[in-house]
């Protein structure tokens, strides 16, 4: 009795599970469909909207993607925002929490895929120029990469990255699988740079990069030892000093400048230079880009005179090479807008027609006649002294008020009443040549280096009597100066004897 009522309790379950089948379909799956714009997912019975809505994602290239939902019947249809895009990969999940209409759940979460990609291989890097850990002589210009496959170009930028940075440019060529890179500045000299790619590379089909790439490499080695050269500035153009020459014709006021290849520690190469005979000189290095310095003098150099500037060996640069040998440049300045002021003769006119002018010389004899030279005369003509000046081609003439300010006369033993200086008048070429006893003295005057310039001094001598005997002496300092500013290389004195 107890086993029969056992075998209707089963039955009775066995028939219920039965009916529940029939009145209670299994919510399922069925179908999931991808359109141009759209992802259809067909169910066995009609889904719960609300409850289906939550329960779904999709993912393109592990991107969460949002949309729209549209339903019918059992249907479900999402319609991404941006459609269904070429080359991604889509993810699709519904998890057990999406039920029908009739409370039905999924036995468990439906996932699937679907790829809009037409080829799979990753992209590698199949060279890169410079090599990894490549040493470089002259400096990167240029950054070469080669791909496997054409690459996306926002990818190449979002991926790419150098240590230390710097800006670039860049081309691609072959279809876009090789990438010239051009920085916009020069590379960091002895510097260690990394080349970095990221997994973020994407070849045009979207596949990434597996690894992440890192290539090194370092930016010139320098092994070359600096050069220089030695110049100076001509109304704008660089005039170049030879080595193996005198240069001549340079202004006692030029200014060097000493031009390295390369930056070089500067702040010590006044150590390095040397002037013989000795000068005074400025050295004024450029410390901002460490490859030149300016050689100012101070003018205390004669004019016409050659002088050795040495370069010494041993400068070196930031990478240690050193400047092997002395360079020497022998200069001579001579340029013709700095060539001193020199007397070539002192002449006078001792009043009598009859003699030409006296050329002054030192410990010589001038009688100065009472005739000329009386006090009883009331206006008295000027006795004229006049110099004659060898200075520069490149000279209008000697400043007349320096002469006055140079010029003195000076006599011993009260042998004159009196000398005065009356005025000082710098004679034009008319002037000499209507004055044939001056043009005579003047023509004579054969080693002429620049060209001559006359000056007369107009003194008022009175000298009454010859019994008084004496010196007279004649001087002019060098403050004697042209209208270039050249001064007179040695002050003049002439002392003679007066009968």
């Amino acid at each position: 009795m107890r086993l029969f009522h056992s075998s209707i309790i089963i039955l009775f379950i066995f028939l219920f599970m039965s009916c529940a089948e029939v009145q209670f379909p299994e919510f399922v799956v069925e179908d999931c469909t991808f359109t141009s714009d759209s992802v259809e997912i067909t169910f066995s019975n009609e889904p719960n909207q609300y409850l289906f809505i939550n329960s779904f994602s999709i993912k393109e290239d592990s991107d969460d993607v949002i949309g729209l939902f549209e339903f019918s019947d059992t249907k479900a249809i999402f319609y991404p925002n941006d459609g269904i895009k070429n080359n991604y990969l889509y993810e699709i999940t519904i998890t057990t929490n999406a039920e029908d209409t009739n409370g039905n759940s999924l036995e468990k979460d439906y996932k699937t895929t679907y790829t809009t990609r037409t080829e799979f291989v990753r992209p590698s890097i199949v060279k890169i120029i410079p090599g990894h850990e490549n040493q470089t002589d002259n400096g990167i210009k240029k950054i070469i990469i080669e791909f496997s496959e054409p690459i996306d170009d926002v990818s190449f930028r979002n991926s790419l990255s150098f240590s230390p940075s710097f800006d670039y440019t860049y081309s691609w060529d072959n279809n876009g699988s090789t990438v010239h890179i051009f920085p916009t500045s020069k590379l960091n000299r002895e510097t260690r740079y990394e080349i970095k790619i990221s997994t973020k590379l994407m070849d045009k089909n979207r596949n990434t990069l597996l690894n992440e790439y890192r290539s090194t490499f370092l930016n010139y080695v320098d092994t070359d030892i600096p050069t220089f050269t030695l110049s100076f500035d001509d109304n704008g153009s660089s005039q170049f000093l030879n080595s193996e020459e005198i240069n001549k014709n340079i202004k006692t006021d030029e200014k060097l400048i000493l031009t390295f290849s390369e930056p070089i520690n500067i702040e010590y190469v006044s150590s390095y230079i040397e002037i013989y005979p000795s000068l005074n000189v400025n050295i004024l290095p450029d410390k901002n880009t460490n490859d030149k310095a300016t050689i100012e003098f101070t003018k205390d150099m004669e004019w016409g005179n050659t002088y050795r500037l040495t370069i010494l060996h041993g400068l070196k640069d930031f990478a240690n090479n050193e400047i092997k040998t002395d360079c020497h440049y022998d200069i001579t300045f001579d340029h013709e807008d700095n060539r001193p002021i020199t007397i070539k003769k002192v002449l006078i006119d001792l009043q009598n027609p009859a003699n030409n002018y006296f050329e002054l010389e030192n410990f010589g004899s001038l009688s100065f006649e009472p005739l000329y030279f009386s006090t009883s005369d009331p206006t008295p003509v000027p006795t004229n002294v006049y110099c004659i000046f060898d200075i520069s081609k490149n000279a209008e003439n000697i400043i007349g008020f320096s002469i006055m300010e140079s010029f003195g006369i000076d006599f011993s033993n009260a042998c004159f009443e009196s000398i005065t200086t009356k005025k000082v008048n710098v004679l034009t070429e008319s002037e000499i040549n209507a004055d044939a006893k001056l043009k005579q003295a003047y023509d004579s005057i054969s080693d002429v280096e620049g060209k001559l310039c006359v000056v007369s001094l107009g003194l008022e001598i009175v000298n009454s009597t010859t019994s008084n005997v004496g010196t007279l002496k004649f001087t002019m300092d060098n403050k004697v100066r042209d209208s270039l500013g050249n001064l007179m290389l040695d002050e003049y004195s002439c002392q003679v004897n007066k009968l």
